[in-house]
């Protein structure tokens, strides 16, 4: 299992690749599709792949899949 912690937020992958996260969601950094903060870890469901690690920043979270595939979300207020 993969775990990281960001400022008001964290995520973690199982050993399936499965991302969970929880904490603030102000910026939509959670990936739920949604700016409810979560306060269990709940699975990002919105992204195809399986994953290998996680990095969560103040206000985003980024996602390595197994492919070598990132995807971001949360704040993009500077690209």
């Amino acid at each position: 299992m993969v775990i990281d912690c960001g400022s008001d937020h964290s995520a973690m992958v199982d050993s399936s690749g499965r991302v969970f996260t929880f904490g603030s969601n102000k910026f939509g950094q959670l990936g739920h599709g949604t700016y409810n903060d979560e306060f269990i870890p709940i699975i990002v469901n919105r992204v195809p792949d399986r994953f290998v690690s996680v990095a969560c920043g103040i206000d985003h979270t980024l996602m390595l899949s197994g492919s070598g595939r990132v995807f971001a979300m949360g704040q993009n207020a500077n690209g």
